[in-house]
């Protein structure tokens, strides 16, 4: 059965839907997001090793959750066009895109060391900022620009991945698609913000988990309820946007 809406329906509405279908999108998406658990809690509990392993362990758990969740987003969308797949099936489509969603991570990842860049480069060797002018200095050359990046590039990996769009294709047709109600994406956005916070390894509350031998089951929480509820939201409203835009 169909779950994407056949007509333009309000982001409230798509949120309630989201949260409708909460049940059926954890029963397509507990294996990648189990996975993905496990994964991160190797790369925490092993003890520190050289500086070299370390980085190489990080990339690697990192490209491997990036793997997983991609599984999840495509079974969400299957699940919600009525058409759902297999792990495994799910497994040999993504795999053949995957390439396309590390090269999406590592363009942004360079957008942010650039912005960063030339921000640090106009603030304290042009101007010579310091105090609070350089701290607002950074926040408009360098933190306003990447959110409106990740803002305009919200949904390039979703349209990689559920419709197999070409990599530049996917950024122009991301842009398209936030300029139809960026206020929207934005608040999509902020939820991402809010999971990566509750994930912050050298947080407070994630020592506090650690010490307390509770930090597997609060990313089972997150993993396995938060992060495929904003997954599946964010391609309901994707295809609202669609159908608004394509009007």
């Amino acid at each position: 059965m169909m779950i994407y809406p056949d007509r333009v329906v309000s982001f409230e509405s798509l949120a309630k839907l989201g949260l409708r279908r909460l049940y059926a999108i954890f029963q397509q998406t507990w294996v990648a997001t189990l996975v993905c658990v496990l994964l991160r809690a190797i790369w925490i509990y092993l003890p520190p090793l050289v500086w070299l392993a370390d980085i190489v362990g990080f990339l690697v758990t990192a490209g491997l959750i990036i793997l997983f969740f991609s599984i999840a987003i495509y079974r969400i969308d299957a699940l919600f066009q009525g058409k759902p797949v297999s792990f495994i099936e799910a497994w040999h489509i993504v795999v053949r895109r995957i390439l396309r969603i590390y090269a999406v991570c590592l363009l942004l990842i360079a957008c942010v060391v650039l912005l960063f860049a030339l921000g640090y480069w106009l603030i304290f060797l042009l101007f010579h900022l310091s105090g609070a002018w350089a701290a607002l200095g950074f926040v408009l050359l360098t933190g306003l620009p990447i959110v409106i990046a990740f803002l305009a590039f919200y949904f390039t990996i979703p349209l990689i991945l559920v419709d197999n769009k070409p990599l530049w294709y996917a950024f122009y047709r991301s842009i398209e698609l936030t300029q139809v109600s960026w206020l929207s994406v934005f608040m999509l956005y902020l939820g991402v913000v809010f999971i990566l916070t509750l994930l912050l390894p050298h947080s407070r509350h994630v020592h506090w988990l650690l010490e307390h031998h509770l930090l597997v089951l609060f990313d089972w929480i997150v993993f396995a309820i938060l992060v495929p509820l904003l997954m599946g939201i964010s391609l309901l409203f994707m295809r609202n946007l669609e159908r608004t835009l394509d009007k």
